[in-house]
């Protein structure tokens, strides 16, 4: 698993287990075999077919799902967008505006 926090300048791709405690301000995409840990704050996220994703954080620019698994327990702005064939799982207390 690789762990990582401050500020990423440029989008992030991650196609591993990553957890991520600091701040992705140009986005996160989540490739096929990819696992994201979001405990930071984050651009927009995509998660593609075959990755995982879990938000315990904060996303500012929307989570686009195209079919990944997506599990959302923080904050997500702009909405949360399910694109591909699976449903993202909202938990109770999460904010989604």
């Amino acid at each position: 698993m690789v762990e990582t926090n401050g500020v990423h300048h440029l989008l992030v791709t991650v196609g591993e287990h990553h957890k991520l405690s600091g701040m992705a301000p140009k986005g996160i995409r989540v490739v096929s075999g990819g696992h994201l840990d979001l405990r930071g704050v984050a651009g927009r996220v995509t998660v593609e077919e075959g990755a995982t994703a879990r938000i315990h954080g904060m996303v500012t620019g929307g989570l686009y799902n195209m079919g990944g698994d997506v599990e959302v327990y923080g904050m997500v702005h702009d909405g949360v967008h399910d694109l591909g064939e699976t449903t993202s799982r909202i938990a109770p207390g999460a904010v989604i505006s």
